[in-house]
């Protein structure tokens, strides 16, 4: 009667261990499931992520031929605006020129019509 005892005890402790196996089973199947769908959100947010790399790069090449264009127009401006300067210098030279002649003539002047 003893051994039947312990036969029955460890079946039932055999059928006790294989439920909690069975409900392990099914909750590594749910946290599979979880997994499966974890992975396929972080695949769709991975192809998101890389048009929206491919449109940040399209637009900071666009950017960068626009800041290239506009250095382009500023150094051209640049020279322009140093040569109107260069011709504005030059100006002011001959009238400065002009009006030491002029200093010089009407001294020339008084020293004429006015003697000493």
């Amino acid at each position: 009667m003893a051994d039947i005892d312990f036969i029955s005890a460890l079946t039932a402790f055999e059928s006790r261990l294989d439920q909690r196996f069975d409900r392990l089973e099914v909750r590594f199947d749910g946290l599979e499931s979880r997994f499966d769908a974890l992975e396929l959100r972080v695949g769709a947010l991975e192809a998101r992520l890389g048009a929206l790399e491919g449109r940040v790069a399209a637009q900071f090449a666009h950017v960068e031929r626009r800041f290239k264009d506009l250095e382009a127009d500023l150094r051209a401006f640049r020279r322009e605006m140093q040569g109107h300067l260069d011709a504005l210098y030059s100006r002011f030279d001959r009238l400065e020129t002009e009006y030491q002649m002029m200093v010089a003539a009407i001294r020339r002047l008084e020293d004429a019509v006015l003697p000493n």
